[in-house]
Formats: C-alpha cells, sequence, structure tokens
C-alpha cells in the first residue's frame, strides 16, 4: 500500500486497473515549527525505504492529472515521526501551485 505495508490483493482487483497519483510531501506548515524537522527526516527515510507515497484515483482524474501537479494532503499528526493520511486530493489546473 501507500505505506510501504504488503496487504493481500482480491483476485478481482488483480484484473482491474489501478490509477496511481504518486507524490511527495514536501513541507509541514501546519506542525509547530520545533517539530517539522523530526517529520521531514521521518519522510526522506520513508521515501528511500518505501518509495513515493500515491493515492488511487478514478481514470478520469488521471487522465486529467499532470506532472508537477500539486495535491493538497489531509493530515493527522501523531508523533515526532509520524502522520496519519486522512485525504489526498489533486488540485484543479487553475489552483495548482508550482512545487
Amino acid at each position: 500500500d501507500a505505506e510501504g505495508r504488503a496487504i493481500p490483493v482480491d483476485a478481482w482487483r488483480k484484473k482491474t486497473p489501478e490509477f496511481r497519483v504518486y507524490y511527495k510531501i514536501d513541507n509541514f506548515d501546519q506542525i509547530p515549527e520545533r517539530h517539522r524537522k523530526a517529520l521531514a527526516t521521518a519522510e526522506q527515510d520513508r521515501f528511500k525505504k518505501f518509495g513515493p507515497r500515491y493515492t488511487i484515483v478514478n481514470q478520469k482524474d488521471y487522465d486529467a492529472a499532470e506532472i508537477g501537479q500539486s495535491v493538497v494532503v489531509k493530515y493527522a499528526w501523531l508523533n515526532d515521526s509520524q502522520i496519519d493520511l486522512i485525504r489526498v486530493e489533486l488540485q484543479s489546473a487553475n489552483n495548482s501551485r508550482s512545487p
């Protein structure tokens, strides 16, 4: 899965395409400043171990997605090295910011 954990895959899912949008979290600006560095380091370590994060989208959103397009990541801060992803949304092309 997106967190690097092995999960069983149902037979029907093996036959159905999965449209993944890969992303990285480039800042933790909603976390108190004194905790940001630890989270950023944990995120870099996670990337080295598992690769980029991803979200699964429908084919329409996948086809409309562009490389470099911004995403909005909603998460809960659990501790100095862990977040819990709540939602990942593609920014519309009109509202997309440069990374």
